[in-house]
């Protein structure tokens, strides 16, 4: 199995339509594992948004928590979209860094064995202001922490500004280019 990949960018900064356009050149019939939810009127329009974005190949599977285990379920191609919504789930739910980041840890321990490649989208929140908020600072901070150990752990890193991406992390985009060419 190929290395599993994280893109990450900012809002509306064109990682989903990236991880999109991999999933759909490596696999015929790729997985959109969903974390967000619709608690509001603005992101029931995002969800669906997203949905208009993938035509019928897709498969899509919602789960706002239990991913980790979710993956251990699926095969081909899968666009985990988005960590960051993942984090934001389980911190409404009460649960603090620690217990977040040992979620991380499962998730990482789990991508050895999972039968699918993995394309991981989240948000870099790490280059703006230190936020007011105590709630925004701890956020900001897992997910710097997340994204360290998952590229801790092998996963390629792409970061995408303004529709560009930007190799990170192991590799250049020729090889990517070439992966997709390949359909590996």
């Amino acid at each position: 199995m190929a290395p599993h990949l994280l893109i990450i960018g900012g809002a509306d900064s064109g990682k989903s339509a990236l991880a999109q356009r991999l999933a759909e050149a490596l696999c015929p019939t790729p997985v959109y594992l969903a974390t967000a939810t619709a608690g509001d009127e603005e992101m029931a329009r995002r969800i669906a948004r997203h949905k208009a974005q993938r035509d019928s190949r897709w498969r899509t599977v919602e789960e706002p928590i239990r991913i980790a285990q979710v993956l251990g379920e699926l095969e081909g191609v899968v666009v985990v979209d988005c960590l960051g919504m993942w984090v934001s789930n389980m911190m409404m739910r009460g649960m603090g860094e620690q217990e977040i980041l040992e979620q991380f840890n499962e998730l990482i321990g789990r991508l050895g064995s999972v039968a699918c490649r993995v394309i991981f989208v989240s948000q870099e929140v790490g280059l703006g202001i230190v936020p007011g908020e105590p709630v925004a600072r701890a956020y900001r901070v897992i997910m710097g922490r997340a994204h360290q150990m998952l590229v801790g752990a092998g996963v390629r890193a792409v970061l995408v500004i303004a529709g560009i991406p930007l190799v990170l992390k192991p590799f250049s985009v020729e090889e990517l280019l070439e992966e997709v060419g390949n359909g590996s």
